[in-house]
């Protein structure tokens, strides 16, 4: 229980950005859920790093699905 509230406030507390939370439930797992959560940095980036550390210590599983390189502004590029 305050699972959700540990995680969102690991993130917060960084200043990192959520764009997008979902939550799925765990088949076979009555009123547990999988939640998914999009932020805006990068998995090595010292504050998603440092966050990632703190969610490891409240949730049962964690698995990042994929981290990239933020889009660089090409504005006046051709």
């Amino acid at each position: 229980p305050g699972a959700l509230g540990q995680v969102l406030h690991a993130f917060g507390a960084r200043q990192i950005n959520l764009t997008k939370i979902e939550s799925r439930p765990i088949l076979g797992h009555a009123w547990e859920y999988r939640f998914y959560l999009d932020v805006e940095g990068h998995a090595h980036s010292a504050p998603v790093a440092a966050a990632l550390v703190e969610v490891r210590s409240h949730v049962s599983e964690l698995r990042v699905l994929g981290t990239y390189p933020q889009d660089r502004d090409t504005a006046g590029q051709a």
